[in-house]
């Protein structure tokens, strides 16, 4: 009893039906728009480029929640009892903003996987669109404040 090969097959979205097809024929029916594709490669397109974005974001945050504490720690004065205090305070709103940061690396996580795994393309592109208008924002707001200063 060996295993089953799994053969390349393509499966028509109008009938059902499923073909053999090598990687040629699929990029020479795409290059001369010889199917109906419907809109599998758009959907496939952005859901790749958002969720990669997400999940790098959620990464950088999380790599960043980690490194920042231990930055402010060592940055305090420890050595003076009169800044004791102010430094306990700042620890532990440096912690919490730390867990913010987690929370919402979290988030962003779910994000890309519900994005990953959504079959409407119209909302896909407008997620899309949202993330780089922030991210032109983001640019346009660091532009600013580096010509004031």
């Amino acid at each position: 009893m060996g295993k089953k090969k799994k053969n390349a097959k393509s499966k028509n979205r109008r009938n059902g039906s499923t073909k053999k097809r090598t990687i040629f024929k699929t990029i020479w029916a795409i290059i001369w728009d010889k199917e109906d594709t419907g809109d599998w490669y758009t959907k496939g397109i952005f859901s790749i480029l958002l969720s990669t974005t997400l999940i790098a974001v959620a990464f950088l945050l999380a790599l960043s929640s980690i490194i920042l504490p231990f930055k402010v720690g060592a940055s305090l004065p420890w050595t003076s009892q009169e800044l004791l205090v102010s430094n306990i305070k700042t620890m532990t709103l440096t912690i919490l903003f730390t867990f913010c940061m987690c929370l919402f690396g979290v988030m962003l996580k779910g994000c890309a996987n519900e994005i990953r795994r959504t079959e409407d393309t119209t909302q896909i592109v407008n997620i899309f669109s949202a993330v780089v208008s922030l991210a032109a924002l983001i640019v346009a707001l660091v532009a600013l404040v580096q010509g004031v200063s």
